[in-house]
C-alpha cells in the first residue's frame, strides 16, 4: 500500500527537522532545512493532496530563488524527491 499525502508530509517534515538540527549552526544548509520545514508547516489546514501540490510549487520556487547555489541545491533536490514521492508529474528541470 502506497503512502498517502499526510503521512509522506510528515516524514518529510521529520527528515527535514532532523537534518535542521545535526547541520552546523547558522550554516546555509541548517537555514534551507528550516525553511523547508517552515513551508511545511505554513499549509497545514489544507487538504493533504492540494498541500502537496502546493508544498512541490513552494519547493520548486524556493529552489529558482534561493542563494547561495547550496541552498538551491537542497531545494531542488527537495522538490524532485517530494515530487517523485507524492506521485506527481515529473518535473524537467
Amino acid at each position: 500500500m502506497k503512502d498517502n499525502h499526510e503521512d509522506i508530509i510528515a516524514r518529510y517534515r521529520e527528515k527535514y527537522t532532523d537534518l535542521a538540527e545535526k547541520a552546523l549552526p547558522g550554516s546555509a544548509e541548517q537555514r534551507a532545512y528550516h525553511q523547508i520545514v517552515q513551508l511545511i508547516d505554513l499549509h497545514q489546514k489544507v487538504h493533504p493532496q492540494e498541500r502537496a501540490f502546493r508544498l512541490t510549487i513552494a519547493f520548486m520556487t524556493s529552489a529558482h530563488s534561493a542563494s547561495p547555489s547550496a541552498i538551491r541545491a537542497i531545494f531542488k533536490q527537495c522538490t524532485l524527491d517530494f515530487a517523485r514521492d507524492t506521485e506527481q508529474e515529473t518535473l524537467e528541470w
